[in-house]
């Protein structure tokens, strides 16, 4: 044979009538010389049916002598071909046709004879060897696992539908399919494409909700509790005549009552006999029942090639997705998959992978990914090969590592996530200067999540960007995070510094704030926390002590995909001034796209996926103003879900704001939520109602909840999620492009943009300004409206006297300051305001990031849609032209995308057509009309300094370095003094326990005597925990704790005089089970909390709750605690 070729195999044979114990693995058993007409594949799955059981328990009715190698379906990858062979070549996707003689046509004795699994050696080897007739190329759309399942099961239910000429489905019809194995769940499938009526039976109420919330099933009847089913069916049918096809696998049990349950002319298929022998006395159908209903019943033996071609077209076509157990087996654990399948507790098919013994598979996200579209022609499941026909990696996840792409450059790459949640009660919440927006407890926890990008040959040339679940970037957090680097030593203080730390905030408005270096986001805060500060600083140091001892050689690979229903504009008047002939390049008045940086290491069996960065615009807004738990809001759920779905801790997924100005999540639009105009949109230019802001609120996809915004909250971060992770799981060399070219630069400068002048490309010279807000920016938005009722867009600068004697308590502009800011009617001139210390920033960052093709805007502040646009056009052009004259050519097209606000906050970032418009963007823009140009100008005037050999030091400042206030800021925040519990109480003491009993979906709570949580923020700890019973090990294991979406820690001062306060943890298992939704919402979402499966019997069990707290005596000391509620059973 030619080298590389296999000429043994491992392969699984089976005895028949000897259960399980007729199953044995023989290993390196060789493979017979490749025919003319025969392929070799390299099987990547196989797929169990009833069958393969029942042969080995003696209750198939076909026989085989002797051993044979079990099993008829399968799927692989083509590896050596005959020398006749036409219809296929060398790498082609197959799956085998389970009567290898059954081309077209009816089925013949002689057909009946090529069987696999029974007639003919069959699929559970590793490698198998065909005629090119017995296989059929895998639809497009499906990955390997998942045509594993096609050759029986589904080519059987689609013979079912469709194989009767005159009785073919068609849309109208009524389809009847008995319980939940492989056939019926296709049948269930194509009967939904076709557009009938589908009708299922089980015996289970869990797995009919499954069915109606999965798969979209219209009717369910349980026939356990209803014995006379078929009469109930027949009253489901659209006219009551009864089904058009039924699918009939219970044998003689069902029969009777599929007869019921059939219409007149109507076919049941017999496709299976699991209902084994009748019972004595059951009364049975007979040949008089068939004759009087006027049946037809058909006996299917699979189906055809031509049949299963066409049956691969309908699946392409209407994206059917075939649905898969959970559980997959190792090649190895053959016998356990079989047990598995014979104890019925599947869902969906059993999948056996065909894999090197040595990869373990852990994929505990397949019911997710196996509904997951495909793009760009290959699926998430798909494993690659190399050119030596073995499988290129694994990821830890079982996710395989898209290393089908050649060219990219080897980088050091590393990443590194920790916590960083300041005080999650009685500190204001950063984002809608609410002063009354004071947290009570925490959802969610906050993360800084750090990835690194290095030179394999200068250590200098490396940078680290950082996503923290914050509302921005800010002076004074950068400026200790550069401290702390310093203070460490070694390589952290030689490595890492002003040049190359990028420090960007998801931009969420639910978590503490007080933490900023300037007074005017102080002022709502009540001034300067260190606390709040530290955390975030020291969450982000050890972020970036994780990433750097994370690194290694690997690589990187940039994709996009849609995501077309997380974001609208809120701001779309302002968008449409600028002009028309710019707008009309774009399909949206939001950015649609999403652009993905994958990390994977190099590892000896192949590259391993460790993370991803992507960048997509959403306002940090879906938690409302009335939320008062610490969340990270839309992004911090979609990290969470993607970090959580690879089933590998270690994994960080970044989800990063992008240009993000005039972006909202609340994508029902805009509307009137009291008041004379209650239920009609708001006012397109001025976002008023009635003339007033207040009652103008966005609403998210689930409005109406009344929940503070926590449902459509965890659905915008669900959308991204789920794009993200398509576009992840799509492994092809069209979906991801290698990053190539050596160098990896990073350059940052100070400006001070109150003096900046420069030219503008038609000439003109301009200026920007001292920071000023205009009056539009008190008005807010529509995703949180400001008070005293200022309004966007306005026309009367004295809309409200209360808020310009206010705003004259600050410096007060002159005629120059307010020429120079045109359109802007300024309500507060803080870059002129310097008391008691400065209120805004003057002098801000300019910082861009590269390697190889791809450039990073870090942007200070929140550029709207079409802002970013413009600056990412640039900055593009511009590089182009350089590496034109550097005669660079070999790291192909940039690559250009824009991260923020991040390293200091400056507020809003408009194009000068917007700004004349002077809604709240506009108003917010600090540094004048010219603000974006600004940018543009400076960026392509250092860009240069990326396209320089190396040299540069990483911790070099460059221009006017800003004020740190960190030690001169004010607080009126009031410390703990002491926390008592009440008299004959203890710390930790029950107030109120859970109940014994609960099922799947309930909200199980508890509180307890508590102490303030800011005594301890427990960073990379937890407040709430809860436990589970193990039975096998007699021990409690925690199985959620604050970083879990669906458990709720809240905390309430009960006396401020005698300092008491209760602790309430409530778990609610609906975030956890799809309850969450309830009767609205798509019933075809996926992204619940219970990535493990999906399953509602993966909760049950028994469970406590734990409460961690630290208690503050009067003299200062803190003494930790912990407590338990009650056990109880979730059922």
């Amino acid at each position: 044979m030619a080298p590389n070729i296999p000429t043994t195999s491992d392969r699984w044979t089976a005895r028949q009538e000897r259960g399980m114990d007729g199953l044995q693995l023989d290993l390196n058993a060789a493979i017979p010389p490749i025919g003319p007409t025969s392929c070799l594949i390299k099987m990547a799955a196989v797929s169990l049916n009833y069958r393969d059981v029942a042969m080995l328990t003696g209750a198939y009715p076909g026989r085989f002598k002797g051993s044979m190698v079990p099993c008829s379906d399968g799927a692989g990858t083509i590896i050596a071909i005959g020398s006749n062979v036409s219809l296929y070549k060398v790498g082609d996707r197959v799956c085998t046709l389970f009567s290898q003689g059954h081309q077209s046509g009816f089925v013949t004795p002689a057909i009946r004879e090529t069987t696999l699994g029974n007639k003919i050696d069959g699929v559970l080897r590793r490698h198998t060897l065909y005629d090119e007739t017995g296989l059929v190329a895998v639809p497009d759309s499906l990955s390997l696992i998942e045509a594993s399942t096609l050759p029986c099961a589904a080519l059987t239910a689609w013979n079912a539908l469709f194989g009767l000429e005159g009785r073919r489905l068609k849309a109208g019809d009524a389809v009847l399919a008995q319980g939940t194995g492989g056939v019926s769940l296709f049948a269930m499938q194509f009967g939904l494409a076709a557009g009938a009526t589908v009708i299922a039976t089980t015996s289970s109420d869990t797995k009919a909700e499954r069915l109606r919330r999965e798969l979209g099933v219209q009717h369910v009847v349980n026939y356990k509790t209803n014995e006379y089913w078929g009469e109930t069916v027949r009253g489901f049918t659209p006219d009551q005549e009864g089904a058009h096809h039924v699918i009939e696998v219970g044998g003689e049990n069902s029969m009777q009552q599929s007869l019921k349950a059939v219409r007149a002319e109507g076919v049941i298929s017999i496709v299976g006999f699991l209902g084994g022998k009748p019972l004595a006395g059951q009364e049975l159908c007979s040949f008089t029942d068939v004759l009087f209903i006027a049946a037809i019943v058909r006996g299917i033996n699979i189906g055809s090639k031509e049949q299963f071609v066409a049956m691969n077209e309908f699946i392409d076509k209407h994206g059917i997705k075939p649905v898969v157990d959970g559980k997959v087996f190792r090649f190895e654990e053959a016998k356990e998959a079989y047990q598995y399948l014979l104890d019925q507790k599947q869902w969906g098919k059993v999948i056996v992978l065909a894999l090197a013994a040595s990869l373990l598979i852990v994929l505990s996200t397949v019911n997710i990914l196996h509904r997951t579209p495909s793009r760009n022609g290959q699926h998430p499941l798909d494993i690659p090969y190399d050119q030596n026909n073995t499988v290129k990696s694994l990821g830890v996840d079982g996710h395989i590592s898209a290393l089908v792409l050649t060219g990219g450059d080897t980088y050091l790459v590393g990443v590194g996530k920790a916590d960083v949640t300041g005080p999650v009660v009685e500190i204001n919440f950063m984002g809608y200067a609410d002063p009354n927006q004071l947290g009570s407890g925490v959802r969610q926890r906050l993360y800084s999540r750090a990835f690194i990008i290095g030179s394999t040959e200068v250590p200098e040339d490396r940078f680290a960007y950082l996503i923290l679940d914050t509302q921005s970037g800010d002076t004074a957090i950068r400026n200790g995070i550069l401290e702390a680097l310093q203070d460490k030593g070694g390589d952290f203080a030689k490595l890492y510094g002003n040049q190359n730390i990028a420090v960007t905030g998801t931009h969420s408005h639910s978590g503490p704030g007080a933490w900023l270096n300037y007074l005017l986001p102080q002022i709502t805060s009540r001034g300067f926390h260190k606390p709040s500060y530290q955390a975030i600083v020291d969450g982000a140091v050890a972020s970036i002590v994780r990433a750097h001892e994370n690194l290694a050689k690997g690589h990187l690979s940039v994709g996009t995909i849609d995501v077309l229903d997380a974001n609208i504009n809120r701001s779309p008047y302002a968008y449409l001034a600028n002009p028309a002939e710019e707008r009309e390049k774009y399909d949206h008045d939001v950015d649609k796209t999403m652009t993905v940086l994958r990390f994977t290491h190099t590892t000896e069996d192949g590259e391993k996926d460790i993370g991803i960065l992507n960048w997509f615009p959403v306002h940090g807004t879906s938690m409302l103003g009335n939320n008062t738990l610490v969340t990270g809001d839309n992004k911090g759920v979609a990290a969470s879900l993607f970090e959580k779905s690879t089933g590998n801790t270690d994994f960080v997924a970044g989800f990063s704001q992008a240009n993000v100005g005039d972006t909202s999540p609340n994508v029902l639009g805009a509307y009137c939520e009291y008041g004379d105009e209650a239920g009609e949109l708001c006012d397109f230019r001025t976002s008023l109602c009635g003339n007033k802001t207040q009652p103008c609120h966005g609403r998210g996809p689930y409005w109406g909840r009344h929940d503070a915004g926590t449902a459509s909250n965890f659905e915008i971060g669900r959308r991204q999620f789920a794009a993200a992770r398509e576009l992840y799981d799509n492994s092809t060399s069209a979906a991801w492009t290698p990053v190539k070219g050596q160098m990896v630069r990073s350059l940052h400068h100070f400006v001070d943009l109150s003096t900046h002048s420069f030219t503008l490309p038609n000439g003109t010279l301009v200026h920007t300004c001292p920071a000023a807000m205009g009056y539009s920016f008190a008005a807010g938005t529509t995703d949180g409206p400001g008070a005293f009722d200022f309004k966007q867009a306005p026309d009367d600068p004295h809309a409200s006297p209360f808020w310009r004697v206010i705003g004259n308590r600050v410096a007060t502009p002159n005629d120059t300051q307010k020429a120079c800011h045109g359109d802007k009617i300024i309500l507060l001139d803080v870059g002129e305001s310097d008391t008691p210390y400065q209120w805004s920033p003057n002098i801000v960052d300019v910082q861009l990031l590269r390697v190889g093709q791809l450039f990073v805007i870090v942007s200070p502040g929140e550029a709207t849609t079409m802002a970013g646009r413009r600056w990412k056009g640039a900055v593009h052009d511009a590089a182009v032209k350089i590496a034109s004259r550097e005669r660079e050519t070999s790291h192909g097209t940039p690559i250009v995308v824009l991260g923020g606000p991040a390293n200091t906050y400056t507020h809003y970032i408009t194009t000068s057509e917007e700004y004349s418009i002077q809604r709240y963007e506009g108003a917010s823009t600090l540094y004048g009309p010219w603000t974006l140009d600004a940018y543009i100008s400076l960026t392509q005037s250092y860009l240069p300094e990326l396209f320089e050999p190396s040299g540069h030091l990483p911790t070099l400042v460059k221009g006017p370095q800003p004020p740190i206030q960190v030690n001169v800021s004010m607080s009126f925040i009031t410390p703990v003094v002491v926390d008592r519990a009440p008299f004959f109480k203890h710390f930790g003491g029950i107030k109120s326990d859970v109940k014994p009993l609960h099922k799947p979906g309930d909200t199980i709570f508890a509180t307890f005597v508590g102490a303030n949580p800011r005594n301890n923020l427990r960073l990379d700890g937890t407040f709430a925990a809860v436990e589970q019973f193990d039975y096998v090990d007699k021990a409690w294991r925690q199985v959620r704790d604050d970083g879990d979406w669906s458990l709720v820690f809240e905390w309430k001062r009960t006396s401020t005089t005698l300092g008491t306060s209760e602790v309430k943890i409530s778990w609610e298992t609906g975030w956890e089970t799809g309850d969450w939704r309830g009767d609205s919402g798509p019933s075809d979402a996926h992204g619940d909390l219970l990535v493990r499966n999906g399953a509602t019997d993966d909760l049950r069990g028994l469970y406590r709750l734990r409460y961690y707290g630290d208690a503050k005596a009067l003299g200062g000391s803190i003494t930790p605690f912990e407590s338990v509620s009650g056990e109880f059973k979730i059922v």
